[in-house]
């Protein structure tokens, strides 16, 4: 089952740096940033599950069957960010409508992945699984609205390490351990969920839940996800995230933090395009070689900036930047058509080799382009090789002028001269 999301409504009141923070979470306008393994829908007063939804059988070796009511990555978009747990305290507004637990506990619940230096090797990832057994929510629920403040602290015997499930997930249910209980409770970057415990996967819980507000409150305010938290979302291409995460930490003056956001938002990845605040972005982060690539691009098509093709071109050939295959590319187009510099086809050929021997496809074209005449051999080589590397969504008619220059060159070339060329570029590997 899906799980459903809707439009979010997060409040933040933050006293001062040092004062008790409350995140609120008005479910009248939606559940997320909260999620669900449960049929969601909206109501008036806030948002219903019904029940019993997807069961999580991951820890029946353990603390037993759990259908998950909701869940929050507190890192996620609308979530709080790093969360000191300890002393917290947590607020639902809810109602029952038909309820049947049969026997089954309502139970806050917090997990936690373990960090990659304390993770076994044989796994992508391990996590710690801890419920809040100390307060069962289900004595209180009722249908009429009832509102239940529940207080989260380091005592260990208010709690319930949740266990696995080894025998229907055999060894990968080793991906769940038992961690420290202080560590996922500091500075959380973990989920907290709001689960049904059972006894008896095969009786589960019926029955509606109503819910119209959860709040967290903490002894201070969360902390901001950082760019160590940011580069593994901008590598696993969630672009959403990272950039949420990155507008949170603006105004900044650090390099790093505003080279990431200026390409995501130059590139309207995660969101829309905007070039002129990605303009003033890269511009605080011309101390990286990435950046001024970047900067360049804008400037060399008046992209928020005036259009400046010699700037361009000069930010380009700094030393660190020019050593980049795209920028090599990008000069090699520069000097082949007199773009911001003087027209030197010598110049953008040298330019184009050294980017195609970097790996890049659409150097490799040009190049190819330029050999046609001179080189036959060497041009069937690199349209061979900016064939196979061109992106799919980026090749369309592109391929079919790769795949007529091939098979007009292959018919030129003699077939020793084609076997070597082959077997040349079967053993092409990119400068690194």
């Amino acid at each position: 089952m899906k799980r459903l999301l809707f439009a979010s409504a997060f409040a933040l009141t933050t006293m001062s740096a040092h004062a008790e923070s409350s995140y609120v979470f008005d479910m009248k306008i939606g559940l997320a940033p909260w999620a669900s393994w449960m049929p969601v829908e909206r109501t008036p007063d806030g948002v219903q599950m019904t029940l019993p939804g997807t069961i999580d059988a991951n820890h029946m070796d353990g603390i037993g069957p759990l259908w998950l009511l909701a869940h929050l990555r507190v890192t996620a978009i609308g979530g709080p960010g790093i969360v000191d747990f300890d002393q917290s305290e947590l607020t639902i507004r809810f109602r029952a409508h038909n309820l049947q637990l049969h026997g089954a506990r309502i139970l806050w619940w917090l997990t936690r992945q373990l960090p990659l230096a304390e993770t076994d090797p044989k796994f992508p990832w391990q996590e710690t699984n801890w419920a809040l057994t100390c307060c069962d929510l289900s004595s209180k629920l009722g249908e009429d609205w009832q509102t239940i403040t529940v207080k989260m602290d380091k005592d260990p015997s208010h709690w319930t390490y949740a266990g696995t499930n080894l025998m229907h997930l055999g060894d990968w249910g080793n991906r769940y351990v038992e961690y420290p209980l202080e560590k996922v409770l500091n500075d959380s970057v973990g989920s907290l969920h709001l689960a049904i415990v059972g006894t008896n996967a095969t009786d589960p819980p019926s029955g509606k839940i109503e819910i119209s507000s959860i709040s967290l409150r903490t002894l201070e305010p969360a902390r901001r996800v950082q760019m160590i938290g940011i580069i593994p979302l901008i590598a696993q291409q969630k672009w959403d995230e990272a950039r949420w995460h990155l507008e949170r930490l603006m105004p900044s003056d650090d390099p790093e933090v505003n080279f990431e956001l200026g390409h995501i938002l130059a590139l309207g990845l995660g969101g829309a395009q905007d070039y002129h605040g990605a303009a003033d972005c890269l511009q605080k982060a011309t101390s990286l070689p990435e950046a001024r690539l970047e900067l360049a691009k804008l400037y060399l098509y008046g992209l928020g900036v005036p259009r400046d093709q010699s700037k361009a071109v000069q930010l380009m050939e700094t030393e660190s930047t020019a050593v980049i295959p795209e920028a090599g590319y990008t000069l090699g187009l520069a000097y082949s058509h007199g773009i911001g510099v003087e027209r030197n086809e010598a110049k953008a050929i040298s330019l184009f080799q050294y980017a195609a021997e970097h790996g890049h496809a659409h150097a490799m074209h040009e190049l190819a382009r330029r050999l046609s005449d001179t080189d036959p051999a060497k041009a069937y080589y690199w349209y061979r090789l900016a064939r196979d590397r061109l992106p799919p969504g980026l090749v369309g008619a592109q391929s079919d002028m790769l795949d007529w220059n091939i098979r007009r060159l292959s018919a030129a070339l003699s077939s020793p001269s084609i076997m070597l060329e082959d077997l040349e570029i079967e053993h092409f590997h990119p400068i690194p």
